[in-house]
């Protein structure tokens, strides 16, 4: 499931950033614009509940993708601190601690 998951998603964040995407989003924005000015209600409901839809199945898809991308670049980061002697292991996996334990590694250096 979590293969089909990314799989998906993965999909939908390079379709979001195409041109195609943009096209439709303009297309529902014309579309939101025209039911406000015809004055039906039925018309209103339809396009807000278009516009709600696709902004709902695009936010965990997008938030899946940069957590990914995040994650990915964490530990490219994490393997160059590894292959550096100069460097202090103690940054390896900072992101995963507290706000408090980043500043105190931060202030040990000195240079932040």
């Amino acid at each position: 499931m979590k293969d089909l998951f990314d799989r998906f998603s993965t999909g939908c964040a390079r379709f979001t950033g195409r041109p195609a995407m943009l096209v439709l989003c303009i297309g529902l924005a014309t579309l939101g614009i025209a039911s406000y000015l015809s004055g039906d209600d039925h018309f209103l409901n339809g396009a807000n509940l278009a516009i709600s839809v696709t902004t709902l199945l695009i936010l965990p898809i997008l938030q899946a993708t940069q957590n990914r991308d995040g994650a990915a670049l964490q530990a490219k980061i994490d393997e160059l601190i590894k292959s550096n002697e100069n460097a202090r292991d103690a940054l390896i996996g900072l992101e995963k601690r507290s706000e408090e334990e980043i500043e105190r590694v931060r202030a040990e250096d000195g240079n932040c």
